[in-house]
């Protein structure tokens, strides 16, 4: 019966069917539900391939029926019997209703993605030549066809980024908080989601940046840094050295919560460190490095700061 459901799909589709064949392929579809569903799967194939119009189901659909069936009628046929047909060619084209006006789905555009896992960092070359070096927990992706025209990068976490200039192909990074737009330049990055605080180190070139709605401009060796809950981004000059902000095992601290801090340390050394709730708002400053520095050295130099102790755990640290 499928084979031969198929069949008159077919011909139902190409608008060639019979008079005898419409008949019987009403009564297959009111026979049964699963009849019904059968001829519904056959001629999704023909909305998708083209073959059927979505726009009008009537006219798509029984309209070139009907051109086939009148040129075979003869002068005999009786306008009664004409007036049952054509009900019934109305039945079967409601019953496919939900069928015809299927939309086909446009098919997403791929993404190629890219994470660097915790204590590991990960450089990626994007087909342009730019580059990014994600520090540890980092995550970005782009379009598989990145560059055209456009350039658009999604980042969620930290990077140093050296973009090749292209004025015909503009070049862009939209992090949770913070859309920044190149000129031509190396600059580094950070705008964790799980994180408050964020910045931006300009290190060549100029980039604009737009946060909150407002636009800003940076110039090499300044920085902008800002919190998710603020709607100010805050510009000045790089206090650190270009050498330390170029490497991506440096961690800078800004006036940045100890409970940020924390999360940064997890992800740069993939231990997980944890504050009492008490120390989450107090606010560290501080240059390190993930590659030279231990992560309990680190954090015996925080501790320090402010009248705190570090606690080994079963799963890393705490700070208390």
């Amino acid at each position: 019966m499928d084979s031969e459901i198929k069949e008159l799909t077919e011909s139902f589709a190409a608008g060639v069917i019979g008079q005898k064949d419409f008949a019987k392929l009403r009564e297959y579809a009111l026979e049964n539900k699963g009849n019904r569903e059968e001829i519904r799967k056959h001629l999704s194939r023909y909305v998708a391939a083209g073959m059927l119009e979505d726009e009008h189901p009537v006219g798509a659909v029984s309209m070139p029926f009907f051109k086939t069936t009148r040129g075979k009628e003869t002068s005999h046929v009786n306008k009664h019997k004409r007036i049952i047909f054509m009900l019934a060619a109305a039945v079967i084209v409601l019953l496919l209703i939900p069928t015809i006006y299927m939309r086909v789905r446009p098919v997403a555009p791929a993404f190629q993605e890219w994470t660097a896992s915790a204590g590991q960092s990960l450089k990626v070359a994007l087909s342009d030549g730019t580059t990014f070096v994600l520090s540890p927990g980092s995550k970005m992706r782009c379009p598989s066809d990145y560059g055209q025209p456009n350039r658009n990068v999604v980042l969620d976490g930290e990077a140093i980024v050296s973009v090749v200039h292209d004025a015909n192909h503009p070049f862009q990074v939209t992090t949770p908080n913070t859309v920044v737009k190149d000129m031509g330049t190396i600059f580094r990055l950070r705008d964790f989601s799980a994180i408050s605080q964020g910045m931006i180190y300009l290190i060549e070139g100029e980039v604009q940046v737009k946060f909150k709605g407002k636009n800003y401009s940076l110039r090499p060796n300044e920085q902008a840094t800002f919190a998710t809950g603020s709607r100010v981004l805050n510009v000045s000059e790089m206090k650190s050295d270009t050498s330390e902000v170029k490497d991506v095992h440096s961690l800078i601290f800004d006036n940045e919560k100890l409970e940020d801090v924390a999360k940064l340390l997890t992800k740069a050394y993939g231990v997980k460190v944890v504050v009492d709730n008490n120390k989450k708002s107090n606010r560290i400053f501080g240059l390190f490095n993930a590659q030279q520095d231990s992560l309990y050295a680190i954090l015996e130099s925080i501790s320090i700061m402010d009248n705190m102790k570090v606690i080994k755990t079963k799963e890393g640290y705490k700070i208390r």
